[in-house]
């Protein structure tokens, strides 16, 4: 217990004693702890809370106050009404996983102790959510399967190097039936056939009134005089 005291009406250089007041107070009941430091991380469908105790001058907060906890309200953006409240948390670290996703929620932290009743809350902190992602271990298992399957291929290849060498490129010489060229005289027909010799004749069209067209004979024209068309073959 300390006491105090407090000027009353009376200059400085005047202290009678009927003229101050005294004033007892209770340092562990009276002080007003400062807001916590608050950080939000989002992954996926739920949000991360990290807190960190405010700073003392001379002694860290712990040392002082050991057993404090942490309150922790948040709401969705916009609904200060419908917020939620978490308390005598110990961990400075905290998961919310009540929460809807792709929404932005706000958040608040406040230290409590036994004595300590009005201490400041942290200022709000906002963070949205994401779509919901899979569960760690699934992401595990494929990476250690993936891994498995790898070194067994590896060492499979490193035991079996000498069988797999043979069989892709082997040292036997093949079979002479089958490297020399067929005989058959189907093979020996198809292989020295030429080209059938094409025969074609040359077609010309002379319609009435007109000129002889290129390539055509000059007597196809100087038979074509009548009205309908006629088709000479030379």
């Amino acid at each position: 217990m300390e006491s105090i005291l407090a000027e009353c009406g009376h200059s400085w250089g005047k202290r009678d004693l009927p003229g101050w007041k005294v004033t007892r107070i209770t340092l562990d009941k009276e002080t007003i702890i400062g807001s916590p430091n608050v950080t939000l991380f989002s992954n996926g469908a739920t949000i991360e809370v990290s807190i960190k105790d405010p700073v003392f001058k001379i002694s860290a907060f712990r040392n002082i106050f050991k057993f404090a906890t942490y309150s922790i309200t948040y709401w969705k953006d916009g609904q200060n009404g419908k917020a939620k409240t978490i308390k005598d948390i110990l961990q400075n670290r905290v998961v919310l996983t009540d929460l809807d996703l792709w929404t932005t929620y706000c958040v608040t932290v406040q230290i409590e102790t036994v004595r300590n009743l009005n201490n400041k809350p942290s200022r709000a902190v906002c963070e949205r959510t994401t779509k919901k992602e899979e569960a760690p271990w699934v992401a595990a298992l494929v990476t250690f399967v993936f891994l498995a399957v790898v070194v067994t291929l590896v060492v499979v290849a490193v035991v079996y190097r000498k069988s797999i060498s043979h069989f892709l490129c082997p040292k036997d010489a093949l079979p002479q039936y089958l490297v020399a060229p067929p005989n058959s005289s189907v093979y020996t027909a198809i292989r020295n056939s030429h080209p059938p010799e094409e025969f074609y004749d040359q077609v010309c069209i002379v319609a009435d009134d007109q000129t002889v067209e290129e390539g055509c004979p000059p007597e196809a024209a100087g038979t074509n005089r009548s009205k309908e068309t006629d088709i000479s073959v030379g």
